[in-house]
């Protein structure tokens, strides 16, 4: 097959989403600096996929595997060719075999300028008849390109290893975390269990199989010694790899947990069954941590154990040695887990080892690029501790959360409260000679030292003792920090990771993050507000531009949203597990009932008050009716009145002549009536109607 043509055999696998092969190749040609250390390499990384081929931290992979100078190397699918390049700087002879001309090209570019490359595209049986010292198949898709077939890649390996050789292969677990709790197909976009995905049995290729089955096709091919490690989040890009003597010691589950947490690899966007952190911790307290990891790698070989070089493992400067197959000093103990830690600029890049030094366990923590520089900018220094104890016991963050989901308020108040005495008891003096930063502005009252910066929730475990111990001091801010800034901080962080894990919670669904975390310093007297957080945001958007490279205002845009996030949010509600809908779902029927019953009793109290009015309406009306009746009777009779005063005038008038004057011939004058009959002649007899009615309307202009 010439180097143009693509492989025809197996399915094709689809490219990651954003995967843009074509623009990466024309950017890696003309990049300045391609080394592994290169930041230029770094800043290429701006989407997932992009990051999952160019990251270096696939190297964790390969750590405890021992090299000699000058060992020769077959990169299987090589994808971007990270650890081609890597491989290379090593001064290793590395054989790239490449499923399509896209991906050799992008080999090549990546190693350009380095010698002892060999790529090649075509059948896997062309490399037959070749000797290497390793064989390495951590399998990344750069295009819709066919998959591997396992039984064709066992019976490479089987012919190209030397007999002291070792193969490494990771590949995503079927019946892993992701597939368990996600239902979110990222490829299709339907929902749906993952679990319905063929077994290795139906569809065996390298990318995706289930442990077992692996196990058995590696014996099968006579690469009997075998060493597993769990891949977290994913096995294209990992984090974290734990060996499974890990998870054979009784503090597996605390231990794990504090070393992954809930990076269970499902795509980001995925819908969730349950939350993936609680789901693992049971998992692993049940003794199936192995089988649930989201990706498997195994180390084998054709006899023994595949043992993973303690020495190898150790301490190095990353550009030559102690990086797995680099070689190191060595401590002769065992490796448990190593994690590289989150993508940052390559000065910051630190890697850690878990080892059991007789039955002790340790971390060991070292620079992965020396070679990039000093650890230091401005006011941040990242410190390297090469060597401590570790402290294992119950999480902060895990007991504050777990009491929050119960309502137990109570327990989170107190729990807290003995985090923030704690920054209490170490706060310093303030001097006034100390420089202002962004972490510690003027007029700062209470100041922690330099190295208790990162004093989040997840960084503080109750030892054996129930005693608070702070156990990641690997940043430093000179002249220290303010307390209720980095306390803010914390809480902050805290809150939302509350918010999202789709736990039930003691507060409204409408509540914030921030509001929450206000909540939670007020109650443990670390009262903060808005201008604290503000001021936060603006600090942490200058720390993430030192050390990830990001513009500080898009950092801080980051910090705004997600500090307004609510349970109520769009983007929340949809990464919410599914469990946890499906309990609010039923929190929120069960009030919606209550409100339909209150609005049933409430409606039937309007309708017989709405009765009530119409009865008084129609009273009023015909009170007003009775009203106008006896208003017209009283002007009828005042008109009557009136004209009655003037007739008694006019008798009064012609009964004035005196009585002397009077010729006693003419007619004697008519007395006026008496009051009485007068009375009766306008009222009428006592008790007919005409009497009733003016009583009555006598009565009504005496009581106005």
């Amino acid at each position: 097959m010439t180097a143009g043509e693509s492989i025809e055999s197996g399915p094709d696998v689809p490219p990651v989403a954003g995967a843009d092969p074509e623009a990466l190749l024309a950017q890696l040609r003309t990049c300045a600096d391609l080394r592994s250390d290169s930041d230029a390499i770094f800043l290429l990384m701006t989407t997932m996929w992009r990051r999952s081929v160019l990251t270096s931290r696939r190297t964790v992979l390969l750590d405890g595997i021992e090299l000699t100078d000058g060992a020769t190397v077959m990169d299987v699918a090589p994808g971007g060719g990270a650890i081609a390049r890597w491989l290379l700087e090593s001064g290793h002879r590395v054989i790239a075999w490449c499923r399509t001309k896209l991906e050799a090209d992008l080999v090549a570019a990546r190693c350009d300028g380095l010698t002892g490359l060999d790529v090649r595209v075509g059948d896997l049986a062309s490399l037959r008849g070749e000797q290497v010292d390793l064989l390495v198949h951590l399998p990344v898709s750069i295009e819709p390109s066919p998959a591997v077939s396992t039984a064709e890649f066992l019976a490479l390996a089987a012919d190209v290893l030397a007999p002291a050789g070792s193969l490494v292969w990771s590949f995503a677990n079927e019946v892993g975390l992701d597939t368990m709790c996600a239902v979110t197909d990222e490829n299709g976009g339907r929902h749906r269990l993952d679990l319905a995905i063929p077994s290795i049995e139906a569809s065996p290729w390298t990318h995706r199989s289930s442990r077992r089955a692996a196990e058995q096709a590696l014996a099968a091919a006579g690469l009997a010694g075998q060493r597993w490690g769990a891949c977290f989040p994913t096995a294209t890009s990992p984090s974290a790899v734990l060996f499974d003597d890990l998870y054979a010691r009784p503090e597996a589950a605390r231990v794990v947990d504090q070393l992954v947490g809930g990076s269970i690899g499902a795509p980001v966007g995925s819908l969730l069954l349950v939350d993936p952190r609680q789901a693992h911790r049971r998992l692993v307290a049940a003794g199936l941590g192995p089988q649930v990891s989201p990706a498997h790698v195994v180390v084998a070989s054709r006899s023994g154990r595949a043992e993973p070089n303690a020495e190898a493992a150790g301490d190095g400067d990353g550009a030559g040695d102690g990086d797995g197959v680099r070689g190191g000093d060595g401590h002769g103990a065992r490796l448990l887990a190593a994690l590289t830690g989150a993508e940052r600029l390559r000065p910051w890049q630190q890697r850690l080892h878990l080892m059991d030094e007789d039955g002790e366990l340790v971390v060991r923590r070292r620079r992965v690029w020396p070679s990039a520089g000093v650890a230091e900018q401005a006011w941040v220094i990242n410190q390297v501790t090469e060597r401590a104890g570790f402290v294992e016991g119950a999480n902060l963050e895990v007991l504050v959360a777990d009491a929050a989901e119960r309502g137990d308020l109570r327990t989170v108040r107190r729990e807290l409260q003995r985090w923030a005495d704690w920054l209490r008891s170490h706060a310093l003096p303030t001097s006034s000679d100390e420089a202002a930063t962004p972490f510690r502005p003027a007029g700062t009252v209470d100041v922690l030292p330099p190295h208790l910066f990162d004093v989040v929730l997840s960084n503080f475990v109750l030892d054996a003792d129930d005693t608070l111990q702070f156990i990641d001091a690997e940043w430093h801010i000179e002249g220290g920090v303010d307390l209720r800034t980095v306390a803010a901080r914390a809480l902050c962080r805290f809150a939302f990771q509350l918010v999202v894990s789709g736990r039930t919670l003691p507060w409204p669904a409408t509540a914030t993050a921030d509001e929450i975390a206000q909540t939670l310093g007020h109650s443990v007297g670390l009262a903060f507000g808005g201008e604290e957080i503000d001021a936060w945001h603006a600090a942490e958007g200058e720390l993430s531009a030192m050390i990830y490279g990001v513009e500080a205002a898009a950092a801080r845009a980051a910090l705004d949203a997600e500090g307004g996030a609510s349970r109520l949010a769009l983007a929340v509600t949809q990464r919410l597990p599914f469990a946890a809908l499906v309990d609010e779902v039923e929190r929120a029927t069960a009030e919606l009932g209550a409100v339909r019953t209150n609005y049933e009793v409430t409606l039937a109290a309007h309708d017989a008050m709405a009765s009530q009015r119409d009865t008084a309406v129609e009273r009023l009306a015909a009170a007003e009716a009775q009203l106008a009746d006896l208003r017209y009777a009283i002007e009828a009779h005042e008109r009557l009145a009136e004209s009655q005063r003037s007739e008694l005038a006019a008798y009064h008038d012609r009964g004035a002549v005196p009585a002397p004057v009077a010729d006693r011939r003419r007619p004697r004058p008519v007395a006026p009536p008496s009051y009485h009959r007068m009375r009766a002649r306008i009222v009428g007899p006592a008790g007919g109607t005409r009497h009733r009615v003016l009583v009555a309307a006598r009565r009504t202009l005496i009581n106005r």
